[in-house]
């Protein structure tokens, strides 16, 4: 087996160093570093002061660490009716603590998911819900999701808008 060939023109010393975040991780490269490069450096108080640079580096193209969805992609509506499952969910648990039956109006709902097509909303509902005049009730045997399961639905998205 042959041992990789080293590129010459990477220095001996350098080890490539990487900046990641949740959302994208990007190489980071030593830059060479002219004689006449100062940094300017202004203070809350309108105070300028000018410092020498030791060194410096580069950032190179980013490598997403997650899908960015476009606007009216199947990975947003499906983001937008995980939020409606998460809020109906989180407003029957609030419910329930309180000893009342899990219901929402249904102009409630339409009003705080405007985005969200009727016929969409109706056809999510009618998996945890049963409609009875006006309001959508919970089913008997449905069970909502722990907070931690909910999180887990949505957070990804909401990172990305972040």
């Amino acid at each position: 087996m042959s041992r990789p060939q080293r590129s010459d023109s990477l220095k001996e010393q350098w080890y490539p160093c990487i900046l990641s975040t949740n959302m994208y991780r990007a190489p980071i490269y030593p830059h060479k570093l002219s004689s006449t490069d100062y940094l300017l450096i202004r203070s809350p108080k309108e105070k300028l002061s000018l410092r020498r640079i030791d060194r410096i580096y580069v950032v190179g193209q980013q490598e997403p660490h997650m899908e960015v969805m476009s606007p009216i992609s199947k990975g947003v509506q499906m983001y937008n009716m995980n939020r409606l499952l998460v809020s109906m969910y989180r407003e029957f648990r609030a419910l329930q603590k309180r000893g009342l039956t899990p219901a929402i109006r249904a102009n409630e709902l339409s009003a705080r998911f405007a985005n969200v097509a009727e016929v969409s909303l109706r056809k999510r509902l009618k998996l945890l819900c049963d409609f009875q005049r006006g309001s959508w009730v919970m089913k008997r045997n449905f069970r909502i999701p722990l907070e931690d399961e909910l999180r887990r639905m949505v957070c990804a998205f909401e990172s990305l808008l972040a």
